[in-house]
């Protein structure tokens, strides 16, 4: 190749690796030329912002339930928030009674031990988030339907990390006809359902719900949030035969179907991005197999292989030792009965 050949050959290379550079730059930002104006049009979100809403409960539900769905969520910082439906009161003593430790019986108080549970949630949600589960929360009450009111908690380390405290009463008793609970509220055995407020709750006055406004509170919430993904319970459980207990705790299957009469509000509105459902297995989970330990086969790059608890009517892995809260006792036997727990760890202080 004569040298003039090779001159025009090697100004034509560095043109075009000028002009690559400079669309490369471009598309990344690092470039001070002016770039074409945004469309007017309003943009509805995407699905690809991912914001994760859950919705259970009682405090630890989530824990024990949706990891490890939720410490993932949190570890690539995507927005999630959790909502609990009842304050988790149980019989209002926070004790631990086993042949290793016991704790001195005393009086029954329910707001004390609703918020000895919220303590041990944004513990287990600030390990998760930052490392530290001392890092800061801040409280705040927000007015919700009915002239009800339900706790916002903001992680300031990591502020798209947000708890929701509804703090309705809880069933206290897995399938017990107690009027006074979600069941009750939902079959219409009592016309509304009060509230069990936290000791530290910065929720001011006691409120009670119709099942039209707590239906609607949810909403409102999912509404506020505007959530890509809704994570609830399972909602159609069943029951054992012939007793005919429940396979899961009344209040995580009721609340569940409050969950769902949400969801369809919700999705009745205009002003909301697409967003999936997402329902987990509570307590049957304890029949389900273990998760294998062996490689999986490999796959063809086409096929996917759905994450553990992430499809609707799956059970999730245990949850990191640093996110657990407090033991539950185990699933209703056969028979209806239910053994209790060996120890109730006591949640730690705030």
């Amino acid at each position: 190749m004569s040298l003039a050949s090779r001159t025009r050959t090697a100004a034509l290379l560095a043109a075009l690796t000028a002009g690559a550079a400079g669309i490369t730059t471009w598309a990344y930002g690092y470039t001070t030329a002016p770039r074409p104006a945004a469309p007017q049009a309003p943009l509805r979100p995407s699905v690809t912002q991912g914001t994760v809403l859950q919705v259970v409960a009682h405090p630890d539900d989530d824990l024990f339930f949706m990891n490890p769905d939720l410490s993932r969520s949190i570890s690539t910082g995507v927005k999630v928030t959790t909502v609990y439906l009842t304050a988790g009161e149980s019989d209002g003593r926070n004790e631990a009674h086993s042949p290793h430790l016991q704790d001195p019986t005393r009086p029954a108080d329910h707001a004390a031990y609703a918020e000895a549970r919220q303590n041990g949630i944004r513990a287990a949600y600030a390990e998760m988030a930052t490392g530290r589960r001392t890092s800061a929360w801040q409280r705040t009450s927000i007015p919700t339907t009915g002239g009800g009111s339900a706790e916002v908690d903001v992680l300031l380390a990591r502020p798209e990390v947000n708890l929701v405290w509804m703090q309705m009463r809880e069933a206290r008793s897995i399938s017990g006809d107690n009027p006074d609970s979600l069941r009750g509220l939902w079959d219409g055995k009592v016309p509304a359902l009060g509230s069990q407020l936290a000791s530290g709750t910065p929720v001011a006055s006691p409120f009670s719900y119709t099942k039209e406004q707590a239906v609607q509170a949810i909403a409102n919430v999912f509404a506020l949030y505007k959530p890509t993904t809704i994570r609830t319970q399972d909602p159609t459980p069943g029951r054992t035969r012939p007793a005919g207990a429940f396979l899961d705790h009344q209040d995580h299957m009721y609340g569940a179907r409050f969950v769902q009469a949400a969801t369809e509000r919700y999705a009745a509105s205009a002003d909301r991005p697409h967003f999936s459902v997402q329902n987990y297995v509570s307590y049957p989970n304890s029949s389900l197999p273990p998760p294998s330990t062996r490689r999986p086969p490999r796959r063809n790059s086409a096929t996917s292989r759905p994450t553990p608890g992430a499809t609707t009517r799956t059970g999730a892995a245990a949850p990191p030792a640093a996110a657990t809260a407090r033991p539950r006792p185990g699933p209703p036997a056969p028979d209806g009965t239910r053994p209790s727990a060996t120890a109730a760890a006591r949640a730690p202080p705030g």
